[in-house]
């Protein structure tokens, strides 16, 4: 039987045919024309032109040209790899890489895991739930971004948004300095030389945030503003002149005119207080600071230098101080090692002198021991441990040196004290006691003393130590125990009827202070600016223009309610008066005169900060340097 034969020729020119079914594998040179069906793989081996692609489904790498991908369902692509791509694009991706441009009409997606480098131009609208890394070649440019969750530092974000991320470090060391805002428009200007200020690149509305910084010379330095700028209040800002090191000032401006007018106003100021510090009053072994002893002082005396910071505490006759570099000082009485010079001098030390190099300490109190903290929470204490424990290191040795105190949650401000018992109040405003305990001192409800730190129950903000004892709590309450000499607890009961209380109980009135500054053993500041009086009076030093055995319940002095920091015989007011009153055996109380006063005097002068000498007859005081 005969059999129909075909004979295959190589086609030449176009070949039409009405439809093609490949199974197998088709590979071409080149294709031109329309795709209908499915297709699994296609792999360019010079250029693939197609009209009209219309697939049910496609799969596998693309590289090439894409003018137009438009699906009804998915397009499903593994490596999609293309030098641009105009069009839309509808479904998941999990990977786009981008060779040189990448344009999309719109973008409309349940979900995109890539990393984006390059240019972002339009509104993003949706949910981004992590965004990893957006980098930028230049800038980002955003009209409308909404996220429930952004990831990244912004550093390269240009516009007008609720909080600034466009920052820039601008050095002003010429008498010109333009600022390009299309760097950043949150500004730190490090300025050392006078300027004169201009902006460059202004979009159309803009906000701008400068901070500047001011080298730590004493030279002042000028800022010449633009003219268009329009300052609050009618003059542009006093400018920080004092060469104090971190010194900075914000400033923010606004434009909705691309600059033509700018309206300005200062933010935020701070200009760290340099100090000098002065000194009176008894000087026997050398605590007055002057590098001199047994020459007494009835007027304030400077100590050199200028650099003193405002943390700074003493009593008896050892003196303590921190500089604006963090160092630690000491001078005066060292019998007991107190001074931390790793020595033990009793006549002790007439001129300031460092303990060891760390800068990192915060506050100081002295005594015959030394308590000191650092920026990092820890306590550290040297000096007399007079056999009870009195440093809370578990022992009766006398250190010469600071010793660390277990833990680093101590507070770094004012509320550490030590007398003839220890207290320290830590961050979680717990209250520890410690030391000499026989008069029921260390509110442990007995007269045990301990040579480790025991816990007083309660929320407490600031306390002061002694053979008796004020603190107050964080609601405002104050609590007395120990020892009460003339009535000095409080309770409108006399020595006899309540000799020694073991366990804190409290003083009437709820308005009491919470800072340790405004209160001490017998005076206190209530939050009205009041200032108050208990226990002790025979030398006048409850200023009730009188003497007397003591007042048992606290008595208002005067009738001022500017009172703004409180000793063991001063206190300070809001306008910087310094004022003494009780006795002035060794001219402690700063008046040219050794005349005792039972009513406050003042003290010439405009003062600082409060007096940092309080007992042992020697007093100190910090006026503005500039």
């Amino acid at each position: 039987m005969s059999q129909t034969k075909a004979q295959l020729i190589a086609p030449i020119g176009v070949v039409t045919a009405s439809g093609i079914v490949a199974s197998g594998v088709v590979t071409a040179s080149s294709f031109d024309g329309n795709v209908t069906g499915s297709a699994t793989s296609i792999i360019q081996g010079a250029n693939l032109n197609v009209g009209i692609m219309s697939a049910s489904g496609f799969s596998g790498d693309f590289t090439g040209t894409a003018t137009g991908i438009t699906t009804g369902s998915d397009i499903k692509v593994g490596a999609f790899t293309a030098s641009s791509f105009t069009g839309d694009f509808t479904g998941t991706a999990t990977s786009m890489m981008r060779g040189t441009g990448f344009e999309a009409g719109a973008v409309n997606a349940t979900g995109f895991v890539a990393n984006v480098v390059g240019n972002v131009t339009g509104n993003v609208t949706g949910n981004v739930s992590v965004a990893g890394s957006v980098t930028s070649g230049g800038n980002i440019h955003v009209g409308v971004m909404t996220a429930t969750s952004y990831s990244g530092d912004g550093s390269t974000m240009t516009g007008i948004a609720a909080t600034n991320f466009n920052t820039q470090t601008v050095t002003a060391n010429a008498s010109e300095t333009i600022i390009d805002l299309a760097n950043g428009n949150c500004i730190t200007m490090d300025q050392s030389a006078n300027t004169a200020v201009g902006f460059a690149s202004t979009a159309t509305a803009m906000s701008i945030t400068l901070i500047r910084t001011k080298d730590s010379s004493a030279t002042a330095r000028t800022i010449t503003w633009p003219e268009s700028v329009t300052w609050n209040g009618g003059t542009a800002p006093t400018l920080i002149s004092d060469g104090q090191s971190g010194d900075s000032q914000q400033f923010q401006l606004i434009t909705r005119d691309s600059g033509l007018t700018w309206y300005g106003w200062e933010n935020f100021e701070r200009d760290g207080m340099i100090v000098d510090l002065y000194t009176w009053g008894e000087d026997e072994t050398g605590q007055l600071g002057l590098n001199q002893s047994n020459v007494p002082y009835s007027s304030p005396v400077q100590i050199p230098g200028t650099t003193w910071k405002n943390y700074i505490s003493g009593s008896g006759k050892a003196i303590g101080g921190i500089k604006t570099d963090g160092t630690l000082w000491t001078w005066g009485a060292d019998t007991w090692g107190q001074a931390g010079h790793n020595t033990r001098i009793p006549t002790g030390k007439s001129s300031p002198t460092q303990v060891g190099t760390d800068t990192t300490w915060a506050y100081a109190t002295m005594g015959t021991k030394t308590f000191a903290t650092k920026t990092d929470g820890t306590l550290w204490v040297c000096g007399a441990n007079y056999g009870d424990g009195g440093l809370g290191l578990n022992d009766d040795v006398n250190y010469s040196s600071p010793v660390q105190l277990p833990g680093t949650t101590w507070t770094t401000n004012w509320s550490i004290s030590a007398s003839y018992s220890s207290f320290a109040i830590k961050s979680d405003n717990t209250l520890w006691s410690w030391g000499d305990g026989g008069v029921g001192q260390l509110a442990q409800g007995n007269k045990t003393s301990y040579s480790s730190p025991v816990q007083v129950p309660g929320s407490w903000a600031a306390v002061r130590a002694g053979r008796q004892c004020k603190a107050t709590k964080t609601d405002g309450t104050l609590w007395a125990w120990g020892m009460n000499e003339n009535g000095s607890l409080g309770q409108n009961q006399n020595h006899d009827q309540a000799n020694q209380v073991e366990s804190p109980i409290q003083i009437p009135g709820t308005t009491w202070p919470i800072d340790q500054r405004k209160f001490n053993q017998n005076k206190f500041i209530k939050t009205d600016g009041t200032l108050w009086g208990v226990g002790k009076d025979h030398r006048g030093q409850l200023g009730q223009n009188s003497t007397s055995d003591g007042w048992s319940s606290p008595v208002q002095i005067g009738t001022g309610t500017d009172w703004q920091y409180v000793g063991g015989i001063w206190a300070s007011k809001t306008d910087g008066t310094l004022w003494y009153f009780g006795q002035n055996d060794s001219g402690q109380l700063g008046q040219n005169s050794n005349v005792w006063y039972s009513s406050p005097v003042q003290v010439p002068g405009t003062w600082e900060m409060e007096p940092v000498l309080g007992f042992g007859g020697g007093q100190g005081g910090f006026k503005k340097a500039y």
